[in-house]
């Protein structure tokens, strides 16, 4: 007799989830780009393949108010939790589902669409919803690649619109045993367009930040030399 503890289960649900508002996005991503080696497209991804009406409809409906397709989906095998979220040591880092809906959402805010017709997101005089507008960020940390591969297979065959040559790609890595090699900075950044103007703030924050931390260290160091001094 069949029983239902015997039907094989799907790859476990990621074990770590924050909500990213838009607001916030373009600085969180530049962070998880820059300082974790995020890799937005790595080879198993289908690429950008939502055509720019897609991208207003679903930046329009998620800005009506709705809830479905905020899921994000990603796997750092190496990730540790701790009291002030996630750390990633020494590994890949990658997205698993969701490329589609971030690269609608930064185009948006990079003020490349008009939404309900005519209005560029500089145009709105107020703040989007911190709650609402956001993106549901979970990070699993299946250690190989093939419990990636299949993991995105059980995401993308299940009622998501992928073709079967999508899927087949997949699968066939799995049977070929492909590995990942993570890229370049230089292409994570250049993939994830960190070159946009959606990005410059952020940049000019971080150079700043550097900046000041040059100054303090060189401070720190001139003040140890006069302390040497004052002891001899």
């Amino acid at each position: 007799m069949p029983s239902f503890r015997d039907i094989p289960q799907f790859t476990r649900s990621a074990n770590y989830r924050i909500d990213v508002s838009w607001n916030y996005l373009p600085e969180f991503l530049y962070g998880e780009v820059k300082n974790y080696g995020l890799d937005l497209n790595p080879n198993f991804q289908r690429n950008h393949v939502w055509t720019r009406d897609q991208q207003v409809k679903y930046v329009e409906y998620i800005l009506r108010g709705g809830t479905f397709g905020k899921e994000v989906y990603l796997n750092a095998p190496n990730q540790k939790l701790g009291g002030v979220g996630h750390q990633y040591k020494n590994g890949w880092f990658v997205l698993v589902d969701g490329l589609q809906r971030i690269t609608a959402v930064l185009a948006f805010l990079n003020n490349e669409f008009p939404i309900f017709g005519e209005n560029l997101y500089r145009h709105y005089t107020d703040r989007l919803d911190t709650i609402n507008h956001s993106f549901s960020w979970h990070v699993n940390d299946l250690k190989t690649i093939e419990e990636v591969y299949e993991w995105y297979i059980a995401l993308n065959s299940g009622g998501t619109v992928h073709t079967e040559e999508e899927i087949a790609k997949v699968r066939g890595f799995l049977a070929d045993g492909t590995q990942y090699t993570q890229p370049l900075e230089s292409e994570l950044c250049a993939q994830a367009g960190l070159n946009r103007p959606l990005f410059n703030k952020v940049v000019e924050r971080e150079d700043r930040e550097k900046e000041e931390r040059q100054k303090w260290l060189k401070q720190k160091a001139t003040e140890s030399v006069k302390t040497r001094k004052k002891r001899k």
